[in-house]
């Protein structure tokens, strides 16, 4: 169990970086840019993000589950698997990359109503090939279960994506391309750090070249994940794509303020799915079905105590939230944070059942299914986006988490065969609503934001106390461990 923890808080890291940078930029930036300029430098931390994700193919996914499990069972052509992956990879990024350098004012004038940010594209075709190394590499660590380096990895990115922009604003001034260049520097920072690491720290032999007796396995894996991985980019930047070319960067700015928030809190949820993907692909191997439903129904479990009682509070407080945090110009953000609060359950749940249906290598259905999701979101998001803006793009995100969610949950419930257990929604959503009582009352008498949301968070804990089971405890006494402490049960 203390091998599991650990590997799983080593994978908690690696979103808890990108997401706590995020928020630290995002709180920090608004008061230095405009609106209108932030929301610019956001387009372009977002399509770079998307733009990488698009070139990427299903390569990440694929190293993952195909590379991974024959490094795992030393059949030799985990190498072959890497080098035939990185040429698909690497076609892909020249070609997008040539699309950004060779249309950028097109581009600039589409998303951002202003050529005179073509700049800006043609900065994101080089961010889209350094950022492409890093995540590259960070597959490689994660398929042999090493989380400690893609963590580190992850936190060179993001402390230096913040540091090198606050640098060059003391020394230039805080203007856009002054953070821009910042950013850059960054970024290649982090790639050549990947390099390097990779140089002295991956275990495993890639040079060699022992091709299987057939490739359709990874085609196949492939094809089926490059669908799922571009429905989901899709699907997860029509904030960006939409809702920049209907309303402005402005509006963007807005957006990206509440989503941050949601963002943040998902990566602080117990479980990574990144790491359950990488521990189921492990059992299925190894045929362990009863530790799979075990694993997946304790995730269940302690992904929604820390959801639920997250999307009530949240929900309660958006607006002391933005007045604390943001300037009141920001303000608007308050709507699409309350709304938004309540996909926080969902995205988990959606998470842990796409890691289920990549570890039994059920692509085809995943796929498919994927491809629905993509479809009926952005039939929801041209209806709303363009009609009720930040509104409309909360509601939009909340409705797909919903239906993923449902869907992928019930099938991946059938897969194992087991049934859902309800007990893991009534008993912190019970909770959650005596909570939320006290955080009414107390909301108009309490000033501090800080002191509320610890008298939230103390009493959900104390009234959950006479519910813990047996295993709960056992879990809680593993973890003070960690921290040298004595045991409560």
């Amino acid at each position: 169990m203390k091998e599991l923890i650990q590997q799983n808080i080593y994978a908690l890291l690696t979103p808890l970086t990108v997401l706590a940078a995020g928020l630290v930029i995002s709180l920090l930036f608004p008061r230095l840019l405009p609106p209108t300029e932030f929301g610019v430098f956001t387009t372009l931390i977002s399509f770079t993000i998307l733009f990488t994700g698009i070139s990427d193919l299903g390569v990440p996914n694929t190293i993952i589950k195909i590379a991974g499990e024959s490094f795992h069972s030393n059949d030799g052509h985990g190498g072959f698997y890497v080098r035939y992956l990185l040429k698909w990879k690497l076609v892909s990024l020249i070609l997008l990359s040539l699309l950004l350098l060779l249309f950028p004012a097109q581009l600039a004038q589409i998303f951002l109503h202003d050529t005179s940010f073509a700049y800006i594209m043609q900065t994101l075709a080089v961010l889209v090939i350094l950022y492409s190394a890093t995540q590259f590499i960070t597959c490689l660590f994660i398929s042999i279960s090493r989380f400690e380096y893609s963590s580190l990895l992850s936190f060179v990115l993001n402390t230096s994506k913040l540091a090198f922009p606050l640098l060059l604003i003391l020394l230039f001034g805080a203007t856009l391309p002054t953070i821009t260049i910042g950013v850059l520097l960054a970024f290649l920072l982090s790639a050549f750090f990947s390099l390097l690491l990779f140089h002295y720290r991956f275990n495993q032999n890639i040079a060699t070249y022992l091709p299987p007796k057939k490739i359709e396995k990874v085609n196949s894996f492939l094809f089926y994940s490059t669908l799922l991985a571009w429905s989901g980019l899709l699907s997860g930047n029509i904030d960006s794509l939409l809702l920049n070319y209907f309303r402005g960067p402005e509006e963007f700015a807005f957006f990206k303020i509440s989503n941050s928030i949601v963002l943040m809190l998902i990566s602080l949820l117990p479980i990574s799915s990144t790491f359950l993907l990488s521990f189921l692909i492990k059992t299925e191997a190894k045929k362990e079905r009863e530790l799979q439903r075990k694993l997946f129904d304790r995730s269940i479990k302690y992904g929604m105590l820390a959801s639920i009682p997250l999307s009530f509070l949240i929900y309660l407080t958006a607006n002391r939230i933005i007045f604390f945090f943001w300037p009141s110009t920001y303000m608007p953000a308050a709507v699409s944070l309350r709304i938004l609060s309540l996909l926080i359950p969902f995205n988990f749940l959606s998470g842990i059942s796409i890691s289920l249906f990549m570890s039994k290598g059920k692509m085809k259905e995943l796929t498919a299914n994927t491809v629905v999701f993509y479809l009926a979101t952005w039939s929801i998001g041209l209806y709303l986006i363009p009609n009720y803006g930040l509104a409309g793009t909360a509601l939009t995100f909340v409705l797909s988490n919903v239906l993923q969610a449902t869907v992928l949950l019930r099938i991946s419930l059938k897969l194992l065969g087991m049934k859902f257990n309800f007990m893991h929604l009534l008993k912190p959503t019970a909770v959650s609503i005596i909570v939320a009582s006290i955080v009414i009352l107390l909301n108009p008498i309490i000033k501090s934001t800080v002191l509320l949301f610890l008298i939230a968070g103390a009493s959900f804990c104390l009234l959950y106390l006479p519910l813990l089971e047996n295993d709960d405890k056992k879990l809680l006494n593993t973890l003070l461990s960690f921290l040298k402490l004595p045991a409560l049960f």
